[in-house]
């Protein structure tokens, strides 16, 4: 599947959840950060969510109170999207919310990535911001200072 079908879905989509694996890393917290940017522009509500939290180490780098966890979750969604999850176990306590959207999609560079989702887009990358910074080229937004530098951090 190419990331216009996906492209395609997300436009028809309103409220959005995006989930950012266990134990997040830069790339995940990055890219899930940047998308958040890119879809805040074209008119959606977007949800970040993580069975783990922010790490320490990461908290200067990406504002407070975003990063939702699953008892705190931000109601039903049209579309959820896992970014940088190799396989449902990296979905932790996501899963449940992630499998209830109406429509699950899969953006990963992880070539050991299952399919899991209805629509999936797995690309031999350097890290999911590589992919990310496509949907946003392929959407027609340009990056900005913060989304550049969410991409950056990925």
């Amino acid at each position: 599947m190419g990331l216009t079908e996906i492209v395609g879905a997300i436009q028809k989509a309103r409220k959005i959840l995006l989930v950012a694996h266990i134990q997040p890393d830069c790339d995940t917290l990055g890219s899930c950060f940047a998308l958040r940017e890119v879809l805040g522009k074209l008119g959606k509500d977007v949800c970040i969510c993580c069975g783990d939290g922010m790490p320490d180490a990461y908290r200067d780098l990406f504002p407070e109170n975003v990063l939702k966890d699953p008892a705190d979750f931000c109601g039903e969604t049209d579309m959820a999207v896992a970014v940088d999850c190799a396989d449902t176990a990296r979905l932790g306590k996501c899963l449940k919310m992630f499998r209830s959207a109406p429509v699950t999609v899969n953006i990963d560079h992880h070539i050991t990535n299952d399919g899991y989702a209805r629509l999936n887009y797995v690309a031999e990358a350097s890290s999911t911001g590589e992919i990310i910074y496509e949907l946003m080229r392929l959407f027609g937004v340009k990056p900005d200072g913060q989304s550049a530098r969410y991409l950056y951090i990925a």
